[in-house]
């Protein structure tokens, strides 16, 4: 009875965040002859949701790669890994460290070894730092 009553109360939940988001509603009709409900779904309103919190959540967490820089031009860096050249997004806000040492974006050589930590950002990497190895 506990199982079934704890289903009902997370179905019930699910229902009313569904409709609080707006991708379902239900719609009330009085008649002569008794009362319609009609539930109408809106399931493009809820991918569209779902893609705007993936998109947040990806630019929340940060991942890491090291490999060769092989190039470096305004505002992109490309680096070679094991599994493939990523190109990265490079903004103000990028930091730089030259061993342990700060350094600015002028600072980034291609053919320096380097570890870039990212996030996702409108489909596109984005550098939050990268760290080159000092030769």
């Amino acid at each position: 009875m506990r199982l079934f009553l704890t289903l009902v109360l997370i179905l019930l939940i699910g229902v009313g965040l569904a409709g609080y988001f707006g991708w379902l509603r239900f719609v009330i009709a009085r008649q002569n002859h008794g009362t319609d409900v009609t539930v109408r779904l809106f399931p493009d309103k809820a991918k569209e949701d779902f893609a705007r919190f993936q998109e947040k959540v990806d630019q929340m967490v940060t991942h890491e790669v090291s490999g060769e820089l092989l190039s470096v031009s305004q505002g992109e860096a490309t680096l070679q890994t094991s599994r493939g050249t990523t190109t990265f997004v490079l903004t103000a806000d990028t930091k730089v460290e030259l061993g342990k040492s700060p350094g600015t974006l002028a600072d980034l050589r291609a053919g320096a070894k380097a570890t870039v930590t990212y996030s996702t950002k409108d489909g596109r990497y984005t550098a939050l730092s990268i760290k080159m190895a000092t030769p």
